[in-house]
């Protein structure tokens, strides 16, 4: 049986990946999809959710499996009896650092390297630009697998998430220059929403460099999150008023226009909107 791995980190995977493990599947009889656990890296998702998240997209692909591995690729391949590496090529930029990479893999254990060059309607796509895609209420229908509403939704959650641990990181840090009650007062305003987590870093910054409070710089910096329900009613209305075609597209179950409606709105509020509540008024106001 003619076996080979893809590996990476897949934070999350998108469908240039994807592309990637269909063609190796045509080639090879077995194709291994391997998520790299790298416990000294912040990922997104957990290793447990990525595979899951892998699982689900290459399931029309019988010869198409998800694993996970740690330490060196060339030692899962060895105790696998896996061959062959494959990996995408984006740029010739990729191609420096894999090149070295697969001369360092056949000279450790004699497997080789098969490149294959990544389909033109993927060759910018990259995971990192996905979640800032979504950080700024992009539209991630044609970059991520699946339901584009779902995947929204699902990697936005994350990054709240992950932006909550980032902030306890950088809080420990600043504690040493910024006191206890500053401190005190930024977490009350993320905890009533008036910023939002991802904001929430530029305000301790500015705390830590000019010294003020983080009501004066939030209020200063024009950073308060768009929580009142009533504002973004009104703002999402107008993004529908100027979309009729899309609109129209939407309601006629074209779903992945939801993306385009979420990035028309978060632009028109410059990315202060709160995402929950942005999401739940245009799928009650596009629902017609």
């Amino acid at each position: 049986m003619r076996k080979a791995v893809c590996p990476g980190s897949f934070d999350p995977v998108t469908n240039g990946h994807l592309d990637v493990f269909v063609r190796a599947s045509e080639i090879f009889d077995q194709v291994v999809v391997g998520v790299l656990i790298n416990k000294t890296k912040s990922s997104l998702f957990t290793v447990d959710e990525r595979i899951e998240m892998l699982r689900e997209v290459v399931s029309p692909y019988p010869n198409v499996v998800v694993d996970s591995f740690h330490g060196l690729l060339v030692d899962y391949c060895k105790a696998n009896d896996i061959p062959a590496i494959v990996k995408g090529l984006r740029a010739v930029s990729d191609f420096d650092y894999e090149l070295q990479m697969a001369q360092m893999n056949h000279r450790l254990a004699r497997v080789e390297t098969l490149f294959i060059s990544t389909n033109p309607l993927y060759s910018f796509l990259s995971s990192s630009l996905v979640k800032e895609v979504v950080t700024y209420g992009g539209d991630v229908s044609g970059l991520v697998p699946g339901d584009p509403v779902e995947n929204f939704i699902k990697i936005n959650n994350e990054l709240e998430l992950y932006s909550i641990e980032l902030m306890k990181k950088y809080m420990a840090v600043a504690a040493t220059k910024v006191d206890a009650a500053a401190l005190a007062g930024l977490l009350a305003r993320i905890t009533d929403a008036t910023v939002s987590n991802k904001l929430a870093k530029d305000v301790l910054l500015a705390m830590w460099d000019e010294g003020r409070s983080a009501d004066e710089v939030i209020e200063a910096k024009g950073l308060k999150q768009i929580t009142d329900a009533g504002a973004l009613e009104a703002i999402i209305r107008q993004v529908i008023d100027a979309n009729p075609d899309q609109v129209a597209g939407y309601r006629a179950g074209k779903d992945k226009l939801f993306g385009f409606f979420v990035g028309q709105a978060m632009k028109a509020t410059g990315g202060k909107a709160n995402p929950g509540q942005l999401n739940d008024l245009l799928k009650r106001l596009l629902a017609g």
